[in-house]
């Protein structure tokens, strides 16, 4: 099969990449940087030009002919600072120009296509007294990308809507966007996290995930299903993470469910002040962060022909990746490690004072 990334040269992308080399598939990577991505993937990889907003329905159309199928890895997350209004932006991002690729994949007669959406869609569908769609503009987005790429699917081309949750991995030279957890893990300061947790996943598991929706059978039906390795509590997350930074005997503390919400009210009311909106409203963010979310993961897992891998490993590639200066590492491992190194020195010096009075 030949298939074509879109957003190959990014993070989740790089990895999809290397499964589908690794099954021998021909690759090729859009991208509004060619030389910059060129420097960052194999030699084997083509890189075509092209920006994914400029590009129309007809040119889209004709950059896909020569391929059998696509991976959509583009889009704007809940990171990314929204231009104007909030919905219009993420719905434009993440609905509209996905539309305007797949209805180009559908004349181009692709058999495959799959889209990286988001573990919020599942979300929404498991609790769905949230009205997450109703107050998160991003989530809207999501979810209405994945209901917009099954109908365009119909009786064109096999899609696998991939809904993806907390990945960890090493960055491979990119900025991690867990490096804020990770700092905190690390930091000398005791540990605080509320009840609830996530589906978490390995990068590698994307890319071969990845690999088994463009392996279903042509003609298949159209899904959107969740994928994961397994489900974190927010207390093991951050233990998981601390242990790989070296910290000793871990101990979380809990934070009280009404002083989440407070930070989040109060998170919300700085971003009015300032005129800063994002695709998630702060001010509901706990609704959702206090819940354990669980998926049956045993079926994406079976359906897309990938193993559940130990998430540690990944979670120690998260913080292996993230930078941290060899003086402070030196000076944190010190603090951590004074409960055993002091009482130490404490008898070494009590030894060297009967030596000196002897």
């Amino acid at each position: 099969m030949k298939t074509l990334v879109i957003g190959g040269s990014g993070f989740l992308g790089s990895y999809i990449v290397e499964a589908l080399r690794s099954a021998n598939q021909q690759v090729a990577v859009l991208s509004r940087n060619p030389d910059s991505a060129a420097a960052s993937l194999p030699a084997d990889v083509a890189v075509l030009p092209g920006d994914l907003g400029e590009l129309d329905k007809a040119q889209f159309a004709e950059l896909l002919a020569p391929f059998d199928g696509l991976v959509y890895a583009a889009g704007a997350d809940e990171r990314t600072p929204p231009e104007g209004d909030p919905r219009d932006f993420y719905f434009h991002e993440n609905v509209d120009t996905c539309r305007k690729v797949l209805i180009a994949a559908a004349e181009a007669g692709l058999s495959h296509c799959v889209i990286l959406n988001s573990i919020f869609t599942h979300l929404n569908r498991s609790q769905p007294q949230l009205e997450l769609a109703k107050h998160h503009p991003y989530i809207a987005s999501r979810i209405a990308q994945s209901e917009m790429a099954i109908d365009v699917a119909k009786g064109h081309f096999t899609l696998t809507v991939l809904e993806v949750p907390w990945v960890f991995g090493d960055s491979r030279g990119r900025a991690s966007q867990w490096a804020p957890l990770v700092h905190y893990a690390r930091s000398v300061s005791p540990l605080f996290c509320p009840r609830g947790g996530a589906i978490a996943i390995s990068a590698e598991n994307i890319g071969r995930a990845s690999l088994g929706a463009l392996l279903r059978p042509h003609n298949a039906e159209a899904l959107s299903l969740p994928l994961g390795d397994c489900t974190l509590s927010w207390d093991e997350m951050i233990a998981q993470l601390a242990a790989a930074s070296g910290r000793r005997n871990v101990h979380i503390r809990r934070l009280p469910d009404l002083m989440l919400q407070a930070a989040n009210t109060s998170g919300a009311l700085a971003l009015a002040v300032t005129g800063n909106t994002g695709g998630l409203d702060f001010a509901r963010m706990h609704e959702f962060l206090l819940l354990q979310l669980d998926a049956d993961l045993d079926h994406s897992r079976e359906l897309l022909d990938y193993e559940r891998s130990d998430i540690r490993h990944a979670l120690a590639a998260t913080v292996a990746s993230v930078p941290e200066p060899a003086i402070a590492r030196s000076w944190r491992q010190q603090v951590l490690n004074r409960r055993l190194r002091l009482p130490i020195i404490g008898r070494l010096q009590h030894s060297e004072a009967t030596a000196l009075a002897s």
